[in-house]
């Protein structure tokens, strides 16, 4: 409703228990109530401000789940908890846990079907809306990941569910989302997964059906404003067969292997910014061919990137699987400000997520390297490759900027005495968890590149993705593939770099 800035929405939803021993209860996430007053532990630790962006006053943002039933079942919405798993504040609404009436057995599953009403703040982090653009990211009640003993190093099985913090991301399992969305006709429509449906209500609305298996998450987005730009990223077109070839010795793997698929690319452009339109999908397809041909065929059909409106700044730079969104400014139009890359940088990085984090799903909340730092490294090897390690970030009247220099001029004195390895809201000052997160594991795995060679570090990463591909790895289990594939015992670099506070 673009009146009252609200959606009221309907779940079902199905949770399959993966342990062997049976579970007696759901832990769920309720973001948007990190947006609810300033007593939420995001608003106590970031104070209202993230990435520049200051959250608005009198602009609140909740979720309120009104019914919870087990489907042909009981009414469990009274026996709904709020939890605070990681501090003591008792005001944060961002975890929620409900005992069931009978534990699901080992391999069995429940069925739940839920009401929920939620209110979208004005943009900030991550979500929201400005004026008549609205992106709709951490919506809706989401399941938290049940860990089994043995997963990821636990020795007995809970539920790994943390409220939201200032300095963290988020951590999800897979499953198959059908999702229908009604909005004003006049609104275009952008989401995660394949369009199956679209139906005209009669009354002014019309309801998108989107599809896609093999996700842990789904965003979208509405503005009227949107124009709508298309390409396709052509697996036979965009990739040459010597590119095909080179790919497979630097891999040691058969032709066959590094193929790769065609994918429709869809950009969601400001009218403003619609210069730069074939800047938002060229640089979508330079993405989606190298970490492709690097680290394994992107296995969805479609990627669309969103050009957040003026003003709604916030919303840029995240991922959502098969949707990003990106940013710019008019002042990139046109020249000189039209070779400042700032713009193909957000596009390749938040389209990276979709490997790092998307496709191997790690914990951004206990281990944000895993997804921020892999993808930095991997999002620098596109930029220099593409536009050249001299000057990949800007060429701006005479002045060449690479992504190297970007890293470096991110170290500073006072970003030395944490571990890479941290949980996010653990880092001291707070401020330096992009540090930590970002520049210092992308500088790492550059060392360790430099180390072993490029050949051996491209199979190190081809082997931790194709491993853990649709699965939750740890740093352990990074570090056990970099000794597998390169021959060495490494424990001695990571000790340093990763697990201490060494440079």
């Amino acid at each position: 409703d673009p009146f009252t800035r609200r959606l009221t929405g309907t779940e079902r939803v199905t949770w399959r228990n993966p342990s062997t021993e049976p579970v007696s209860d759901l832990w769920f996430h309720l973001y948007l109530n990190a947006f609810k007053n300033t007593k939420s532990t995001f608003y106590r630790e970031s104070g209202g401000q993230l990435r520049q962006d200051q959250a608005a006053k009198d602009s609140w943002g909740w979720i309120d789940v009104t019914s919870l039933k087990i489907a042909g079942g009981p009414d469990l919405t009274r026996a709904i908890t709020f939890e605070h798993p990681d501090d003591d504040n008792a005001d944060d609404q961002t975890v929620a846990r409900v005992v069931l009436p009978e534990p699901v057995a080992a391999g069995g599953s429940v069925t739940l079907e839920i009401a929920f009403t939620a209110a979208l703040p004005q943009v900030f982090a991550r979500t929201g809306f400005k004026h008549d653009f609205y992106l709709v990211g951490q919506w809706f009640p989401k399941l938290g990941v049940y860990e089994p003993a043995g997963m990821r190093g636990r020795t007995t099985g809970a539920w790994n569910c943390h409220q939201f913090h200032a300095s963290s991301e988020f951590y999800a399992d897979y499953g198959t989302f059908k999702v229908e969305m009604t909005v004003p006709s006049n609104y275009v429509l952008g989401s995660t997964g394949v369009r199956t449906a679209e139906k005209k209500n009669g009354d002014g609305t019309t309801t998108y059906t989107h599809e896609q298996a093999d996700v842990h998450d789904f965003a979208w987005t509405v503005d009227p404003d949107y124009t709508v730009i298309k390409g396709t990223f052509s697996a036979t077109k965009d990739v040459t067969p010597a590119e095909y070839q080179q790919a497979a010795r630097l891999l040691g793997r058969s032709l066959e292997d590094v193929m790769l698929s065609d994918v429709e690319v869809t950009a969601l452009v400001q009218p403003d910014h619609l210069p730069q339109a074939q800047r938002h999908i060229d640089s979508a397809k330079a993405a989606i061919k190298w970490f492709g041909l690097w680290y394994g065929r992107y296995p969805y059909k479609t990627l669309t990137v969103v050009d957040p409106a003026p003003g709604a700044g916030g919303a840029g730079g995240m991922e959502y699987p098969t949707f990003i969104t990106a940013g710019t400014s008019f002042l990139m139009n046109r020249w000189p400000f039209d070779r400042v890359r700032g713009l193909e940088m957000v596009t390749i990085h938040e389209f990276g997520h979709n490997f790092w984090y998307g496709l191997t799903g790690s914990n951004e909340f206990e281990e944000a390297w895993l997804d921020e730092g892999i993808n930095s490294y991997s999002t620098g090897r596109v930029i220099d490759l593409v536009y050249g390690a001299d000057r990949g970030m800007a060429e701006l009247l005479g002045l060449r900027i690479g992504e190297a220099d970007i890293l470096r001029a991110g170290n500073r004195p006072e970003a030395k005495y944490n571990r890479i390895l941290a949980r996010a809201w653990d880092y001291v000052p707070q401020g330096v968890y992009g540090f930590y997160s970002y520049q210092k594991p992308e500088m790492m795995l550059r060392t360790l590149e430099g180390y072993l060679g490029a050949e051996t570090m491209a199979r190190v990463m081809r082997t931790f993705y194709e491993r853990w591909r649709f699965r939750h790895p740890r740093s352990e289990d990074f570090f056990a593939v970099a000794n597998e594939v390169s021959g060495q015992d490494l424990t001695w670099y990571f000790d340093q770099v990763v697990r201490g506070s060494g440079v």
